[in-house]
């Protein structure tokens, strides 16, 4: 006759069976590609992957979540910006590929003249002079002669030349800067 215990009881006429079961967890991957135009970006941190998930020499990512990962994944690097900004992702159920991102250098402005301690006379003609990086097109040149409670915009052409020849105002004063911008970035110059 066979027994089996039941809740402390032995059941008369039922086996007793052990059964060992191993649950894996399904586990799915997110791949893409982060590329500047057609050149491969490398090292960008895909935030918000389980674990620390860069791109390699190739520009190419993956990263393993969970059956069920919820998440929005952001691409990061310095100086650069991505499109899209970042993908969500809700309960994931099978493996996501193609998750491509196209970055794109941030504009930047860098005002090399004048740059801080220049004495230019009213009246007098002045190069203002800037480098750029990234794409910018086109510029918004700026001064104030009260260090920067108020701006008065150049009648400049806005084209990028990275130079513009500016005629002082007659106004006298120690407090005066420069100031060039675009959308995304507007470094200010020191006192003429």
């Amino acid at each position: 006759m066979i027994t089996s215990v039941c809740d402390g009881y032995a059941l008369p006429g039922i086996p007793r069976i052990r059964v060992d079961l191993a649950i894996a967890s399904l586990q799915y991957t997110i791949t893409g590609t982060v590329k500047v135009g057609e050149i491969a970006l490398e090292n960008v941190v895909m935030t918000g992957l389980p674990g620390t998930v860069k791109t390699n020499a190739s520009g190419q990512y993956s990263g393993t979540v969970n059956y069920g990962w919820t998440g929005t994944v952001t691409p990061t690097l310095a100086g650069y910006m991505f499109s899209p900004v970042s993908r969500s992702y809700t309960s994931i159920a099978a493996n996501q590929s193609g998750q491509n991102y196209a970055a794109t250098v941030i504009p930047t402005i860098q005002v090399t003249s004048p740059n801080g301690g220049e004495s230019w006379i009213w009246g007098s003609a002045n190069y203002i002079r800037w480098t750029t990086a990234g794409t910018v097109a086109s510029v918004k040149l700026e001064y104030s002669t009260n260090n920067g409670t108020n701006w008065t915009i150049l009648p400049a052409p806005t084209n990028n030349t990275g130079n513009y020849l500016w005629t002082l105002p007659e106004t006298i004063s120690s407090a005066c800067l420069a100031w060039i911008s675009t959308d995304n970035y507007s470094p200010k110059s020191g006192g003429v």
